[in-house]
């Protein structure tokens, strides 16, 4: 197509008109210079290309010019002009859209049609090389637009000032909320300091009374203590001073035992050794374990991807794309949908899990005898 491209533009800067057999004529139009009051504006003469799909016939231009490059037949030049107007064909077909470097862009529209887009800032012709376009201004203008730049300069200058009057306002600003912050700060500190201090103050008071209470009751236990062994004293000393006939003695005498021994011989006889909380705490990770171990495992659905799209055209257009797969949907084919990425706008009749799925589709169409172009694309 570049070899094409080539041929035809070298054709039009001598030549108005350049048929492509089979494919359409690409037709220069000359422009005359031109004044633009408006905007007192000098546009140089130029040419303008336009396509018309119509004009088909071989006049032998093209040939005639693959003749001179090749040095070969009329019958040669025809077919890889055959050739190339194919290919061009297939390109329109898959992508949508063809450029032809300094010519233009064809583009393959929904209508089943072409349009043609000449290529912006290129000249066909070399007597038109260095020519552009200037403005010329009048003095009325020149002046006003002295007086509209000093204009802009004073106002330019009164914003810059208040922008400066403004960011001063915002940083004195920040200061003083900056200030406020680190006394707030600084008061909760002192507030955190002050409850640590009382806390601190209240937990030796209470670990104060906690002992003071604990010596009182050490001190209540020895007294009993001792009354009790001054007790156990006085009641010897009576039963031996007037002994008793017929009197058995038993073998433990628990009032010698003071309050404190006592205590501990009744501890000691005790059947509870341990806590039965412990034992309770000591069984709950095991219980969590077993209930781990016997909850069902969720079952996991995998679904396959349809990576396979049967293409049966492209557009230069994402719109005139997504009106195709709308066409189609009506037509009765559900999976239809327009694909745009990657600089294509592509029409998709329907996505499979595999490739053999796709290209039954294919095969089934060319059956119908419809979409006899379509293919298969591999996207994920």
């Amino acid at each position: 197509m570049k070899e094409l491209a080539k041929h035809i533009h070298h054709l039009l800067q001598e030549n108005d008109c350049v048929i492509v057999p089979g494919f359409g004529g690409f037709i220069a139009h000359h422009n005359p210079a031109t004044w633009i009051e408006k905007d007192n504006t000098f546009l140089p003469p130029s040419r303008e290309i336009a396509f018309n799909p119509l004009l088909k016939i071989n006049d032998g231009l093209l040939a005639q010019s693959y003749m001179t490059s090749y040095q070969t037949s009329f019958t040669d030049a025809t077919r890889r002009i055959d050739s190339a107007v194919k290919q061009l064909v297939r390109s329109l077909f898959e992508d949508g859209t063809v450029y032809l470097p300094e010519i233009g862009e064809l583009r393959f529209n929904i209508h089943h049609s072409y349009e043609f887009h000449p290529e912006d800032e290129k000249i066909i012709s070399p007597a038109l090389y260095g020519l552009s376009s200037f403005e010329l201004s009048t003095l009325q203008e020149v002046q006003q637009q002295r007086i509209a730049a000093k204009q802009l300069e004073a106002k330019q200058r009164e914003e810059e000032e208040r922008k400066r009057r403004e960011a001063e306002f915002k940083r004195q600003q920040e200061e003083r909320l900056r200030a406020i912050e680190e006394k707030r700060l600084a008061e909760e500190e002192l507030r955190r300091q002050e409850a640590g201090e009382r806390a601190r103050i209240k937990v030796e008071r209470a670990s104060e009374r906690t002992l003071s209470h604990r010596r009182t009751l050490r001190r209540a236990l020895n007294t009993i203590g001792t009354m009790a062994a001054m007790i156990a004293i006085l009641f010897l000393c009576f039963t031996f001073a007037t002994p008793l006939e017929n009197t058995t003695i038993g073998t433990e005498n628990h009032a010698e035992l003071n309050p404190k021994e006592l205590l501990n011989n009744l501890m000691n006889h005790s059947l509870i050794t341990q806590p039965v909380g412990e034992s309770f705490e000591a069984m709950a990770p095991v219980e969590k374990a077993l209930e781990e171990e016997t909850a069902p495992t969720p079952v996991v659905e995998v679904q396959v991807p349809k990576i396979y799209h049967v293409i049966v055209a492209s557009v230069g257009a994402s719109s005139d794309a997504e009106r195709m797969a709308q066409e189609l949907t009506q037509k009765g084919y559900k999976d239809a949908k327009a694909i745009v990425g990657g600089g294509y706008n592509r029409v998709c009749i329907g996505s499979f899990e595999t490739e053999q799925e796709a290209y039954s589709m294919v095969r089934q169409l060319k059956v119908d005898n419809v979409y006899q172009q379509s293919w298969v694309l591999k996207r994920q």
